[in-house]
């Protein structure tokens, strides 16, 4: 098992949005997320077996609405890094601790 922790940033700065960092491997079923603070470090909330995840990101709700709006979606960032099944970002979560720092890049280059 290993702990994981880092920062990550989006075009080299801080989200503007409050965001969570997800950890998946679906084929073992595990993963873990955590929101990241407002300096970009993040701390995944538990341990996770020793293998490769795949990394994403989505903005937190501060608010509970149930309509699905266009304030849901994470619009800073690229598509592809908001989804499991697009995401490039992919990191192997070795036994102990692990720092993993990610810089994003922002949605349309900025």
């Amino acid at each position: 098992m290993g702990t994981v922790a880092g920062k990550l940033t989006i075009g080299g700065q801080p989200s503007k949005d409050q965001i969570r960092v997800t950890f998946i491997n679906s084929s073992i079923g595990q993963g873990a997320g955590a929101t990241v603070g407002a300096d970009g470090s993040y701390k995944l909330e538990t341990a996770l077996p020793t293998v490769e995840y795949k990394i994403f990101v989505s903005k937190v709700l501060l608010d509970t609405a149930a309509v699905s709006t266009a304030k849901e979606i994470l619009l800073t960032v690229e598509k592809a890094y908001r989804s499991e099944e697009t995401t490039p970002l992919k990191f192997t979560v070795k036994e102990g601790a692990n720092v993993f720092d990610v810089d994003i890049p922002a949605a349309g280059g900025k």
